[in-house]
């Protein structure tokens, strides 16, 4: 060992001092450290470390975030032999889009998504989707996209293929024609994104509705103009052209989505009633079957309708001859009835509780979704001949999963939902362990378990449209099958 005076340089450098000898290095007992310990902080007292002395200490590791990516890139290799699968679109939950929405906003903020390619998004329109929004509206305005299929420009090799002959010459389209299976796909998509980000405005193809909510008539004034010159500016800057005849403007009921909009609630397109109402009589079985897929675009607004026209149904079946009898006759005019007076309906709001009514009689089931009262949705369903072997109790539950799975885009996430029933072992069995239950009602109740309801019992008089629906096809059910 060498003593260096303070302040005072070496004499001899460490390859010097190795050649004369003075110092001898050991290679094989030099160890590297491969990282360095560092000394707790003055106030971690290691023993005695608490979770708030971590996470004050180390907050900027517990932030919200991803951090920084751990090593680099990944690369994803796909068997290009593989043909690839279009995955349905997943319809979310009334109750769950504003979660979901923040989530994916979220989640872009933070970059760990981002909007997909615009020419691979697919759009879909969905009526339980949009029609939740009028909920509160008062007073609609209807816009109508002129000529919607030509605001689409086609590139030189796609307009090359719509080439056709004229009386002179070969002609092709420069913009999108009419007639093109992917068109009316493509331009609903179009559309979305144009109108993506303006309140107050949804769409269906090329009908555009611009709506107002408030609770006088004043604020709802004021929030429709808002929005309408939100929309009627972009179209300008983009040189989108609308109809000006196709115009209904403020107006306090417009037919919208097949359906007629008004300010008290959703009623059937009078067109499709009209044409139900003023249809002759039934000549064959295709005819049967085009009057009973009109009747299923009603059914929603029509107690008893689906159970009405069960004898028709008997019509349809592939070995059965078609044979119009009095039986078919009346069903068919108690169809045009029921339609005649068909029943407005409220708009769903996810904010409101929600009132299953359900009901089995021996060959139907049916249900009504209410909420504070009025009718959101009816349905009737008959049974399969299966389904009417099932015990009553079987048959009464098959009602509540029938009726759940249908208004699963409403009841889904929900935890305020009320299911009433006039079967009460039904409700003694629904408050034991599943694995109490009959195995047929097991299967039932497990399909049941992604819905949060109390179950309350009701005697039958009490149920008046549930009843009604699962009953009104019994009399002509019986003389169709004489």
């Amino acid at each position: 060992m060498v003593d260096v005076p303070q302040e005072k340089p070496p004499l001899l450098s460490g390859s010097d001092a190795q050649a004369l000898q003075f110092l001898k290095i050991f290679a094989d007992e030099v160890h590297m450290a491969d990282h360095v310990v560092k000394s707790p902080p003055s106030h971690l007292v290691l023993g005695s470390i608490t979770k708030q002395n971590v996470l004050q200490h180390y907050a900027n590791i517990f932030e919200p975030g991803r951090g920084k990516p751990l090593g680099n890139p990944l690369h994803i290799e796909m068997d290009r032999s593989v043909t690839p699968v279009h995955a349905p679109r997943c319809l979310i939950p009334v109750s769950k889009l504003d979660k979901v929405n923040k989530e994916l906003s979220r989640l872009c903020d933070n970059g760990i998504i981002k909007p997909g390619d615009p020419q691979t998004r697919v759009h879909h329109s969905d009526d339980e989707e949009k029609l939740p929004l009028l909920k509160n509206a008062k007073v609609f305005t209807i816009v109508d996209v002129s000529e919607a299929f030509h605001t689409i420009e086609l590139d030189d090799e796609s307009a090359l293929l719509t080439t056709f002959m004229g009386p002179d010459g070969r002609y092709c389209f420069t913009r999108m024609p009419f007639g093109i299976s992917s068109g009316p796909e493509e331009y609903q998509r179009r559309q979305h994104e144009f109108l993506h980000g303006l309140p107050g405005v949804i769409n269906i193809a090329d009908d555009i509705c611009i709506f107002w909510c408030g609770d006088t008539i004043e604020d709802a004034n004021v929030d429709h103009d808002r929005n309408l010159v939100r929309l009627l500016d972009k179209c300008s800057d983009y040189d989108l052209h609308l109809s000006a005849k196709k115009l209904q403007f403020k107006a306090t009921s417009v037919t919208f989505m097949g359906h007629r909009l008004t300010d008290e609630g959703l009623e059937p397109d009078p067109a499709k009633i009209s044409a139900i109402t003023e249809m002759p009589r039934l000549e064959d079985k295709a005819g049967v079957q085009r009057f009973l897929g009109m009747c299923q675009y009603l059914s929603k607004f029509c107690p008893n309708l689906s159970a009405s026209v069960l004898p028709l149904r008997e019509l349809t079946k592939q070995d059965a001859a078609f044979i119009w009898s009095n039986t078919h006759e009346r069903a068919f005019h108690a169809a045009k009835e029921f339609i005649s007076k068909a029943t407005a309906l409220r708009y769903y709001d996810p904010s409101f509780p929600v009132t299953l009514q359900v009901d089995a009689s021996e060959d139907a089931i049916g249900g009504v979704l209410l909420q504070q009262d009025p009718p959101v949705c009816f349905t009737s369903h008959t049974l399969s001949n299966t389904e009417k072997q099932y015990a009553q109790i079987e048959k009464e539950c098959l009602a509540i999963v029938t009726c759940m799975n249908k208004w699963h885009q409403y009841l889904y996430g929900k935890q305020d939902i009320t299911v009433h029933t006039d079967h009460q072992p039904l409700e003694s069995i629904f408050k034991k362990p599943i694995s109490k239950a009959p195995r047929r009602l097991q299967r039932m109740m497990l399909k049941l378990l992604d819905y949060q309801f109390n179950m309350i019992f009701k005697r039958g008089k009490e149920l008046h449209v549930a009843d009604t629906l699962s009953r009104a096809a019994l009399k002509d059910s019986f003389e169709s099958q004489q």
